[in-house]
């Protein structure tokens, strides 16, 4: 009570007292340390300029709840300033308010040459979205444009992020992760809590694209739980459901996937394009996956009707989609054959382009061409660590094999796609090649003579299970699979002695036993119903 009454006995003052009391009250605050205090006292008397000189010069933790409360026409003078108030409203994805800023920036006259050029990178990269500008920009004129502006080490790592953003784009994930945890390390030092949320966003997205799905589940809590301690990111807390949710559909937790979504869907108050494409995007995907194509379908379609084909990076995804739902196939292959021939000539193809251009040649029979991009692709793909792209490319090349006739090479690529997916179980980007598994993996991985060490079959056997793919189990033991590959290749029972170094009767013996266990009486018979139930054949 007695503190509204002064402050009521406040208010009755004249103008020109009011003003001067808290010009006093400010700068009492600023000289016992309480900057907070005295940039609200400014505030409050419209002293706009006395407090961005103050937030410039001290550590604000807060510096957010000040800075928009400034004309962004005044703030734009400062180019530290507006510059931090836009990373800000670019983390909370207010986008309409850093547009607003970016284009308060663009006016200013006084802005050096290298301080405009940042501000035009910031609107490609984050704001047009401009996919060219992300996956080509050149760095090393960034780092250079660094070196020439003098500010603050808070901006200068803002500036950083930016940088291990598009490396992210760029596939340099080990270069980006390296910018990241550096950043994360300073956000920390400075007590800054927008750039440690952003860093570990970017952190999370590097996880999640190299493989690292029980990191990114780490990070996205820490990030979930930061929300809660910060109620200033509450606007980001939809968009951190969505990323979370992408980790488990790549795990097949699909339930749990659909639970992150539909809370992300019921708390959204933002209108951010990019979050209701993703979350949609997502949705769609669980949908497919379960393979509930009446729902999925008409979300894809709906996506791919708002989509930019040649600039949007969600093409590259959709069609995975497009083709295991068979969605007007032949329309968009044409529109994304168009797309990569555009993306190749510019040097701005990326690892996913390049895996479904890959699986176009494959349909097509041009196993040649497909081959060498896919070689390519898997050298790429092992340099910068990208387990997805890993499992993905195995797969296709197994697929490579079964086109041209070569169980080795199919062996040899499963086991490999299952083995990049087995330490943070990813199962997801099996689903597109479920015919390929159904027809080879019990025959050649699951077999007493496939060798394959028993955790790695293990999960194969659980992958399997989890996709509702049949297991073919092999009833022959080692050396009954052997006599049943020497019968398969026209060989008598003297030659599969000689070959097999066993006696005439034992050969008979094992053939009795392979009669018996596969419920035939003929040769004839024992083939066919070997290659029935998957038994690897010559």
């Amino acid at each position: 009570m007695f503190r509204v009454f002064l402050q009521h006995r406040f208010e009755r003052l004249p103008k020109a007292k009011r003003i001067d009391k808290r010009l006093r009250a400010a700068h009492y605050m600023q000289a016992s340390g309480d900057y907070e205090a005295a940039i609200e006292q400014l505030l409050l008397i419209d002293r706009y300029m006395q407090a961005m000189k103050l937030l410039k010069t001290y550590p604000i933790q807060h510096a957010m709840r000040y800075l928009e409360r400034i004309p962004v026409d005044m703030l734009a003078s400062d180019f530290s300033l507006a510059f931090q108030r836009t990373f800000y409203h670019l983390v909370n994805l207010e986008i309409e308010r850093a547009q607003m800023c970016i284009q308060a920036m663009r006016c200013i006259k006084t802005y050096s040459e290298s301080e405009k050029e940042l501000v035009n990178l910031i609107d490609a990269s984050f704001l047009q979205y401009d996919y060219e500008a992300l996956t080509k920009g050149n760095l090393n004129n960034i780092a250079d444009l660094m070196g020439a502006i003098d500010v603050p080490m808070h901006i200068r790592l803002m500036i950083e992020l930016n940088i291990a953003v598009r490396l992210f784009y760029q596939e340099h994930y080990e270069a980006a992760y390296d910018i990241t945890t550096t950043a994360l390390h300073e956000s920390q030092t400075l007590n800054n809590s927008y750039l440690l949320l952003y860093a570990r966003l970017l952190e999370a997205q590097i996880y999640e694209q190299t493989g690292r799905l029980d990191a990114a589940h780490t990070v996205f809590k820490t990030l979930l739980d930061t929300v809660k301690k910060y109620p200033d990111f509450s606007v980001m807390k939809p968009s951190i459901l969505t990323g979370h949710a992408g980790v488990y559909i790549k795990q097949f937790q699909l339930d749990k996937a659909v639970s992150l979504l539909e809370e992300a869907w019921q708390i959204n108050t933002n209108t951010y394009q990019m979050f209701d494409q993703g979350n949609r995007f997502n949705t769609m995907e669980v949908h497919a996956l379960q393979a509930n194509h009446k729902k999925a379908k008409p979300l894809l379609l709906e996506l791919l009707n708002e989509i930019d084909i040649a600039a949007s990076p969600f093409f590259a995804l959709a069609m995975r989609y497009i083709l295991m739902m068979d969605v007007d196939v032949p329309h968009y292959k044409h529109a994304f054959e168009t797309m990569f021939l555009e993306r190749q000539q510019l040097g701005i193809v990326r690892s996913d382009d390049c895996l479904i251009m890959i699986r176009l040649r494959l349909l097509d029979k041009q196993c040649d061409q497909a081959l060498s991009l896919l070689n390519t692709c898997l050298r790429k793909a092992r340099k910068t660590r990208s387990m997805i792209h890993l499992i993905e490319g195995a797969l296709l090349k197994a697929h490579h094999g079964m086109l041209t006739k070569n169980l080795s090479v199919i062996k040899t690529a499963l086991i490999e796609a299952f083995h990049h997916a087995k330490s943070n179980q990813i199962i997801a980007p099996f689903v597109m090649d479920k015919p390929l598994l159904q027809a080879y993996v019990s025959r050649l991985l699951l077999s007493p003579s496939s060798n394959v060490d028993p955790p790695l079959k293990a999960f194969i056997m659980e992958v399997m299970k989890t996709l509702s793919l049949q297991i073919f189990d092999n009833p022959l033991s080692a050396r009954e699979h052997d006599v049943l590959i020497k019968i398969a290749e026209g060989a008598s029972n003297r030659a599969i002695a000689s070959a097999l170094h066993i006696s005439l009767s034992t050969v008979k013996t094992h053939i009795n036993n392979i009669y018996e266990k596969l419920d035939v009486n003929t040769r004839v018979a024992a083939i066919k119903k070997a290659k029935t139930v998957g038994i690897e054949l010559p």
